[in-house]
């Protein structure tokens, strides 16, 4: 696994803690301690988590990334990787929650009281950084049956977070925590434009061309493809999307273009009917 972050005058550690499931599964748990939270809360020690699950015949089949109190999942072959097997996690400036595109800004309101209290997090795309891996396991690692706080003791999120542990199901269930954390297609990129449709991929395939970066990511359990367009939105911009269907399909595509600068998406649904073998190309744009 490799991870997008700043240099650092320390060893860079992973924890890494191999999970089987009763059917053969496996859940590969990367574990991260950062020395300091240095975000809208702040806070000594923070405890972050990757996990990678591969299926009975030990194949890579999904990714799921934890961000402060969750995360989201993505599908394998939608995961941005190093040399095609190591998976790359962004790492969001100062809270260290990690996500799977960088150089992008993603929204962590809450609701105060009657008041919205808008934050962010941001990630970048220095390094990479490859850690080294130690594996660790409840019987041969002592120090994770330490129950105390990774740091100062204080309120709430101001407090040092526990270790690995005491994490509930992300640590004692994790095919079942994995599970119940939405899809990143459906949960980010708000800000970005983006591209969904319904279809299954065998039966119709999704192409974005002239967008400098942008993420193909296929659902095959959820019958959904969406292309994440990373580039900055401007409503300058014209892009070609092209549709082949392998079989007839008749999808709802569904394209939203932010303006960020009013805090407004347009959202456009088109009924789509494409006959077996054929290519459907138009352009795309916010018009």
């Amino acid at each position: 696994m490799c991870c997008r972050f700043g240099p650092t005058n320390y060893p860079i550690t992973i924890y890494a803690r191999i999970y089987r499931a009763p059917d053969g599964r496996i859940a590969i748990q990367y574990w991260l301690f950062y020395y300091y939270n240095d975000w809208y809360n702040k806070h000594e020690g923070d405890w972050e988590m990757i996990q990678v699950e591969l299926d009975a015949a030990g194949q890579p089949v999904r990714a799921v990334y934890a961000q402060h109190h969750g995360g989201t999942q993505r599908p394998w072959d939608a995961v941005d990787k190093a040399g095609g097997t190591h998976p790359l996690a962004y790492v969001a400036q100062g809270s260290h929650a990690t996500y799977f595109a960088g150089d992008a800004i993603y929204p962590q309101g809450a609701d105060v009281g009657n008041r919205r209290i808008e934050v962010y997090d941001r990630t970048g795309s220095v390094g990479p950084v490859t850690p080294a891996v130690q594996l660790i396991s409840e019987s041969d690692t002592p120090w994770l049956r330490f129950a105390g706080n990774w740091g100062e003791r204080a309120i709430g999120d101001l407090s040092g977070p526990t270790g690995p542990a005491t994490k509930g199901a992300q640590w004692s269930d994790p095919f079942g925590w994995a599970e119940n954390q939405p899809s990143d297609a459906r949960t980010w990129y708000h800000r970005n434009v983006r591209v969904e449709m319904d279809q299954m991929p065998d039966a119709a395939t999704l192409t974005l061309v002239n967008a400098l970066v942008a993420d193909t990511i296929v659902e095959p359990e959820r019958g959904r493809q969406t292309i994440v367009v990373l580039d900055p939105p401007d409503d300058a911009k014209r892009y070609g999307l092209a549709l082949r269907a392998q079989k007839a399909v008749s999808p709802d595509l569904v394209v939203e273009w932010p303006d960020t600068g009013r805090g407004q998406v347009t959202k456009r649904t088109y009924a789509l009917d494409v006959p077996a073998g054929a290519l459907a190309t138009t352009g795309l744009c916010n018009q």
